[in-house]
């Protein structure tokens, strides 16, 4: 009797405890609990820093690790080389991200053109001495059956400097909520197929800044296509005071593809680049050494 007693009263001790003294909440990050802003005034502060940049270019230092499909162990490629980039309203935007290695030469190339009639292409000079290239409008289609390492329209998007339209209704249209734990803003960008609400992309943006600092892209089953974290942000020259990030960790899970970017000295444009004709699928290396492989030659 007595040890039931004393079980009792250890019992009643503990709840007694646990009710005066509640279990500490466990938190990671900076799980930050103040005031925020809405939507509309997020949007606003997100497009005042992205409107005045409508052109890019900047110098670079890359280092990449590719799959080609065929060979279990990635290609390792690092050099440096210009970033080009015009933004334009009815995409695809223009990009060129070229890249070099002083004792070998021209390492690697990432483009696309803009309109109807717009192309993208990716080559990898050494090693795999190869050149991937198509149409914008058939990428991701089924027709497509070869692998991309790299699509050049993903890599646009992770530039962060995208405009956020002002009807937030129109699809894709943009979902915000507030994550305390990372101090940041989530975006998610959703739009309506013929039989479900799909998720587009998802930026985080960081709360005393408004700058974005990581980048998801999915696909229509919800697959990440690209996971980029964004990182050092500085001002663009030309512009008033208006920021880039600067460090760029690219990640592309089907492939297993990572690309790591530091940008050096953006600046709007440099000595009027760049401009019209500037962007445009041209010879790269010794242009007889490269396979060059048209990946949507089955599309209509």
């Amino acid at each position: 009797m007595k040890r039931l007693l004393c079980v009792g009263i250890a019992v009643a001790a503990m709840v007694g405890s646990a009710a005066c003294c509640p279990h500490p909440i466990l938190t990671t990050g900076r799980n930050y609990i103040g005031p925020t802003s809405t939507l509309y005034e997020v949007v606003e502060h997100i497009n005042a820093n992205n409107r005045p940049i409508t052109t890019l270019y900047a110098d670079h230092h890359f280092r990449a690790w590719i799959h080609d499909g065929k060979h279990p162990e990635p290609h390792y490629i690092d050099g440096d080389g210009q970033l080009l980039f015009r933004k334009f309203p009815n995409k695809p935007d223009e990009l060129l991200l070229t890249g070099e290695n002083l004792g070998v030469g021209p390492v690697f190339e990432i483009g696309s053109t803009t309109g109807p009639d717009a192309k993208f292409w990716v080559a990898v000079v050494p090693k795999m001495a190869k050149e991937w290239w198509g149409y914008c409008k058939n990428i991701g289609k089924p027709c497509v059956t070869e692998h991309l390492p790299i699509r050049p329209d993903l890599v646009t998007e992770v530039l962060g400097i995208g405009d956020i339209p002002s009807d937030l209704m129109e699809p894709p249209a943009p979902v915000m909520r507030f994550i305390n734990e990372e101090d940041a803003y989530v975006f998610t960008w959703v739009a309506p197929l013929t039989d479900r609400i799909i998720v587009q992309k998802e930026i985080w943006y960081d709360r005393a800044t408004y700058l974005p600092k990581r980048v998801i892209l999915y696909d229509e089953n919800g697959r990440a296509l690209i996971k980029a974290k964004l990182a050092d942000h500085a001002a663009v020259a030309g512009t008033n005071g208006v920021k880039i990030a600067r460090e760029f960790q690219l990640e592309f899970p089907e492939s297993q593809d990572i690309l790591f970017i530091t940008l050096y000295g953006p600046r709007l444009k440099k000595r009027g680049v760049p401009k019209d004709g500037t962007i445009e699928m041209r010879p790269i290396g010794d242009e007889h050494a490269i396979q060059k492989i048209q990946i949507d030659e089955n599309c209509p």
